[in-house]
């Protein structure tokens, strides 16, 4: 018997449970009836756990199909339609499927307000869900169609000059010795589009903004400021704290269609050389290793191999070379700034009467000019003893924990 057939099974013998006092034989009249009422009045617990209560109708139904065709009767029964749409007519699924191919970018709710305006449809004739569900039966899926459309478009491309644009992405990588446990470590990369040079890369444990954070950092350290920065739709490149980030350093942050990893083909290749040239043969030697091993041999490999190799996408040259040649202006950021504040967190908090503030369950001092206002404190979520109060002019002063002791002791003005 199939896991099937063991669910409608518990459906049939529920259903019997709850007509089984009306099947006693009693002559005595209007018995059947009152023990009618009394059934839908009990709040019963159906087979999925829920609690409900039961309409006569269905109750009465579930009698009649038991009187018919005994306990097999009370199985519920698989629609011989199931999948198909009941209300739309061969000629409308036709007419509805050509419409949902020529404008493959809209949502159904989109695809469906629009039919609705060109008379295709009826208001109230069908649901979105019907729609919806029509799509998915035939592969015609907003995502599917979107990933067939686009792809066919796709050019191979170059920006001109180095540093005009980065490409960033994470690489889901082995499972490393952390302690006693194993986790898996994520790559995490910048690459030149033009030179094909790595600004910096690492395997870190997570693909957090932080990592990401202390990643483009080193980047922009040792490369200089690109003008874009191109990346894929993940959580941690649409954070607001890396748009701001590149709001502040002038950089043009662009994000690739969905569903179209061709856009972001270069570093994607870089990849599928990692775990070729790189990590295969490394975890075969090193099968028990730590991150930072791990780290330490693939910053030589980058550095004394793959930017000294010869590049098929360079015209014979290596990427080292390729960015030697490069005459464009590197642009550098000024040593008064400092990299890891403009990745700080945003928040905003009303300092209290007092002349402090409460942040993630601690107390922090603010100066006395501040008080009743509301300010703006930036933080790095990785060590939240490092809390700022961002003033006006985007200064940022160092705030402190409360210590009532020491306080006694201060004189007041």
């Amino acid at each position: 018997m199939t896991n099937k057939r063991l669910k409608d099974e518990d459906v049939a013998l529920f259903r019997y449970g709850v007509i089984a006092p009306l099947l006693l034989r009693t002559k005595e009249w209007g018995t059947r009836a009152i023990k009618l009422e009394e059934l839908t009045k009990e709040n019963w617990t159906l087979p999925n756990g829920q609690k409900s209560k039961i309409p006569k109708g269905t109750i009465k139904d579930w009698l009649r199909k038991y009187n018919k065709d005994g306990f097999d009767g009370l199985y519920p029964k698989t629609r011989s339609d199931k999948g198909n749409s009941r209300k739309l007519t061969e000629e409308q699924v036709e007419r509805i499927i050509a419409f949902r191919k020529k404008y493959p970018e809209l949502i159904v709710t989109e695809l469906y307000e629009k039919m609705l305006k060109q008379d295709l449809l009826l208001p109230g004739e069908v649901s979105t869900s019907t729609l919806n569900r029509l799509f998915n039966n035939n592969d015609l899926s907003r995502k599917k169609l979107l990933s067939k459309s686009f792809v066919r478009d796709m050019k191979p491309f170059n920006f001109p000059y180095r540093n005009d644009c980065w490409q960033v992405d994470v690489l889901h990588g082995p499972k490393i010795s952390k302690g006693k446990k194993k986790n898996k470590a994520y790559l995490i990369a910048f690459l030149d589009d033009k030179t094909r040079i790595i600004p910096a890369a690492g395997f870190v444990w997570s693909e957090k903004t932080d990592n990401l954070a202390a990643m483009f950092i080193k980047a922009i350290t040792k490369r200089g400021v690109p003008n874009r920065l191109y990346a894929d739709n993940g959580k941690v490149f649409c954070s607001k704290t890396l748009k701001l980030v590149c709001a502040r350093l002038g950089i043009e942050l662009i994000h690739s269609r969905p569903y179209t990893p061709e856009g972001r083909g270069k570093i994607e290749r870089f990849f599928r050389t990692v775990r070729s040239s790189f990590l295969t043969p490394f975890l075969v030697e090193e099968s028990n290793s730590t991150i930072e091993k791990l780290n330490n041999a693939f910053y030589d490999w980058v550095d004394n191999k793959y930017h000294c190799r010869i590049h098929r996408g360079l015209d014979g040259c290596s990427p080292l070379d390729s960015w030697v040649q490069d005459n464009a202006v590197v642009r550098r950021i000024s040593t008064s700034v400092n990299l890891e504040y403009l990745f700080l967190n945003t928040e905003e908090r009303t300092v209290l009467r007092d002349c402090t503030i409460y942040f993630k369950k601690r107390r922090f001092e603010v100066p006395p000019e501040y008080r009743s206002r509301r300010i703006n404190i930036r933080y790095d979520p990785t060590n939240l003893n490092q809390v700022f109060l961002e003033t006006t002019s985007r200064e940022l002063i160092k705030l402190r924990f409360v210590d009532c002791i020491e306080n006694r002791l201060i004189k007041r003005k």
